[in-house]
């Protein structure tokens, strides 16, 4: 499974990671340097998985803030 990280104002991938960890953490890299929060997704992918096993969940606080 990877995580993709995109920009859904311009249609264009940020970033991939391996792991959702890696994944938020680029979100709250880019939320530091001032990216509206309302112009990120975050999507998970496997190409072993159907789509309807894939995760879906909305992202809190506590997952920006790294479980702080």
């Amino acid at each position: 499974m990877w995580w993709e990280v995109w920009d859904i104002e311009t249609g264009n991938v940020i970033g991939f990671r391996d792991t959702e960890a890696e994944a938020l953490a680029l979100v709250r890299d880019l939320l530091d340097k001032g990216w509206p929060i309302a112009a990120l997704a975050l999507l998970a992918d496997d190409d072993e998985l159907p789509v309807e096993a894939l995760p879906v969940r909305r992202l809190s606080a506590m997952d920006l803030r790294g479980g702080q």
